[in-house]
């Protein structure tokens, strides 16, 4: 395995592009070398938030030439286009446990899905959250810790609440629990493991169909 910051067209068996746009031109050189070998790109927030708008060309392209999507989060297929959605397919991720804490605060006005939630959830740890899509895939829609994007006094309110209400932080702790088994880096590596078999035997269904339309031109 190599990791490389941009793709130098050497050999390789499959390739697992992180980041639609910023790899664009890795995607492209990679499928027009190797057009049977598989191709995943994983989709980073800003790719589901900003570039699918902002430089739709490049990001949709580096879609149309992946053979599997990866989002860390389930509502990530509402900003995915309906054409690709059949490709894409949700891996939590793991990467670190956070510490002792009673809570943890994610404000942010955008997410593709925070991997400090992911952690905060796996170390059992209490999240309060803006009501954003890519926190509300992560925790669920019934989570009982959001407040609203840009809502300090609702923020200042739950925060009241977890030092002052003990069956409000219970609750959230409960809620927390129920999500903590998506979170565990051996489903995580699992999950890995079953992608990447589904792709490499995808692969010789999709040579086939090219060689076949090869066939067919005139």
């Amino acid at each position: 395995m190599r990791v490389l910051n941009k793709y130098d067209g050497a050999p390789a068996e499959l390739m697992i592009a992180l980041h639609a746009w910023r790899s664009a031109e890795s995607i492209r050189r990679f499928r027009e070398l190797f057009a049977d070998r598989p191709l995943i790109v994983a989709l980073s927030g800003t790719d589901i938030n900003e570039y699918l708008e902002r430089d739709p060309a490049a990001t949709l392209r580096s879609l149309g030439y992946a053979d599997r999507l990866v989002a860390l989060q389930e509502l990530a297929c509402r900003r995915v286009p309906r054409r690709f959605r059949a490709k894409l397919r949700v891996l939590h991720q793991v990467r670190r446990l956070l510490g002792r804490a009673r809570a943890m605060v994610l404000s942010s006005l955008s997410e593709g899905g925070a991997n400090v939630i992911s952690e905060a959830v796996a170390a059992g740890v209490p999240v309060l959250a803006s009501r954003i899509d890519g926190s509300v895939g992560l925790l669920g829609r019934d989570y009982p810790g959001y407040f609203p994007v840009r809502g300090t006094s609702a923020l200042a309110r739950l925060l009241h609440r977890i030092e002052t209400e003990p069956p409000f932080l219970a609750r959230l702790r409960h809620a927390t629990e129920r999500r903590k088994r998506l979170f565990r880096p051996e489903r995580e590596k699992a999950a890995w493991r079953k992608l990447i078999g589904e792709i490499t035997q995808h692969v010789p269904v999709r040579t086939a169909q090219a060689a076949t339309r090869r066939r067919a031109r005139p």
